[in-house]
């Protein structure tokens, strides 16, 4: 009946949402109670695995601090209670294992624990107030009641642990949603703080690798924090490369026992215990998560390591999957701008143009009031059609905008047949039809613009288009057997020689032999590195 009366506490006592540790004083009260003893004392096995502070019943300030220097707390008393699990001394002061000085008096002793598993605390009570020593009873009932306390304090620690990976659990969860909201524009700091949090950490930092090089991409709670994003490392040469390289978790009691340059300046001598998380990717290790606490703060344990484990992996693929959406994003806008740009080709410019062309056919049929106004237009369509090119050179990616100079030539003689009322002839020798890049789009141009001048003013009935590679230069030739240039403007041309310039280039004008007009464009090739 006495046991019950602890045992209908428990609940109350040991609850989830409070530390075990806020239940001692109680505890030590109704031990002394249940035994009719003087005074009490009990001590829980703290999180980190470390026995804490003996918690007293029934003592003075000065009993206890003759207590604290005795064997009964930590020496070898306290030793063989946890080995026996049971250990009762009638007098206290003449038993082998006690410290000189220590009082008179009879002691029973409890490990908390079922059978031979893990010990959970100890509890010990002294002195019966009617001067007797304990007896067979008392010991029965300290060894139910350290059975039942363990049950309990077990049944906390397994609820406790529960709660706090259902904890990460859900902030992993939380994350992986604000990861992929449209306002998550920085990750790193989303996935740090976050973990800083649940693991209760004074610093956080999170360390990413390339090859052996290793960069703190964030840091958080520490004074020097701007200062150390961006910094660079050699993963190879510092405690981080077993985590970085083999991806093994670590838990560390102290970084005070770790000489570290990098950890120095994580933490310095402010820092105690650590964890490092590696951050595993699809394939690799993508880089490591550092926690650290500061000095005299609990250690991390296994119960903190192993949900903060699992949530830097969530956090490492959601790095991934977040990444991965950039470059998506990324790309369905780069499809949706070379959409735009092939419709500005096909469509708008090759209208465009034709409109220019018909116009330019008109011309001589018309009377000399008008024509001006006419050649306007036509110019005002060249200019528009310029400017929409430019603007395709922008919208466009990179390999989007890299055609070989044989395709676009194709093309350009392909637009200019209907308007000329023949096909040009192309012959672009191999590899001159093969150049790329810059080149082949600026000479295209010319090609182009050297087309439209054609179909506006030579009255040519045969084209040519030729290019070959000589030396190093490409040789780009366009020949009409027009009527030849008869105007002064030289606007165009002077375009089509600054283009040619910009690569270092020169272009020719001159005549064949039968009539026309040639323009012949000379432009040397970029050498290729080994």
């Amino acid at each position: 009946m006495r046991l019950c009366r602890v045992l209908d506490e428990l609940p109350e006592l040991l609850r989830s949402d409070r530390p075990p540790s806020a239940a001692l004083p109680r505890i030590a009260d109704l031990a002394r109670e249940l035994f009719d003893a003087r005074s009490a004392g009990v001590t829980f096995l703290d999180h980190d695995g470390s026995f804490g502070p003996m918690i007293y019943s029934g003592l003075g300030a000065a009993e206890r601090a003759t207590l604290s220097r005795l064997s009964v707390e930590k020496g070898q008393i306290s030793q063989t209670l946890r080995e026996r699990g049971l250990l009762r001394i009638d007098d206290l002061s003449s038993h082998p294992d006690a410290a000189p000085g220590t009082p008179a008096g009879s002691i029973l002793g409890v490990a908390l624990r079922i059978g031979r598993r893990r010990t959970w605390g100890l509890l010990y009570v002294a002195d019966r107030l009617d001067g007797k020593p304990f007896s067979d009873e008392d010991e029965a009932l300290a060894a139910s009641l350290g059975r039942a306390l363990a049950a309990a304090l077990s049944s906390n620690h397994l609820l406790r642990d529960a709660l706090h990976d259902r904890r990460w659990m859900r902030a992993a969860n939380t994350m992986m949603r604000e990861l992929f909201s449209e306002d998550a524009n920085e990750p790193l700091r989303l996935i740090c703080d976050r973990t800083r949090e649940l693991a209760e950490a004074d610093v956080v930092a999170m360390v990413l690798i390339d090859g052996e090089q290793a960069e703190i991409r964030y840091a958080r709670g520490l004074k020097s924090e701007t200062s150390l994003r961006g910094r660079s490392f050699d993963a190879t040469e510092t405690w981080l490369s077993r985590v970085l390289h083999e991806g093994q978790a670590q838990v560390v009691p102290s970084l005070r026992d770790i000489d570290d340059p990098v950890l120095e300046e994580l933490g310095g001598a402010r820092l105690g215990p650590a964890m490092l998380l590696p951050l595993h990717g699809a394939t690799d290790v993508l880089g490591a998560l550092f926690l650290g606490r500061e000095v005299g703060a609990p250690r991390f344990t296994a119960a903190d390591l192993e949900p903060a484990s699992s949530f830097a992996d969530q956090a490492a693929v959601s790095l991934e999957l977040a990444a991965a959406r950039q470059v998506g994003e990324k790309l369905r806008l780069l499809e949706e701008r070379n959409r735009i740009a092939r419709d500005l080709h096909d469509n708008v410019i090759q209208r465009l143009y034709a409109t220019g062309m018909s116009l330019q056919l008109v011309l001589p049929k018309v009377g000399e009031e008008i024509r001006p106004r006419i050649e306007m237009g036509i110019q005002t369509l060249d200019d528009t059609i310029r400017q929409i090119r430019n603007t395709i050179l922008t919208l466009r990616a990179p390999e989007e905008i890299g055609h070989d100079l044989g395709t676009l030539v194709a093309n350009i003689a392909r637009e200019a047949t209907p308007l000329l009322g023949f096909q040009p002839l192309v012959a672009l020798e191999p590899p001159a039809a093969e150049v790329g890049g810059a080149i082949a789009n600026d000479l295209s141009a010319c090609i182009r613009e050297g087309l439209s001048n054609i179909v506006r003013h030579a009255r040519a009935e045969a084209v040519e288009i030729r290019g070959w590679i000589d030396g190093g230069r490409l040789h780009l030739v366009l020949v009409d057997d027009g009527i030849g240039i008869r105007s002064n403007r030289r606007s165009g041309l002077d375009n089509l020689g600054k283009r040619a310039q910009a690569h270092g280039g020169t272009m020719e004008i001159g005549a064949p032999d039968g009539g026309g007009t040639q323009l012949t464009w000379h432009i040397p090739l970029p050498t290729r590195s080994a």
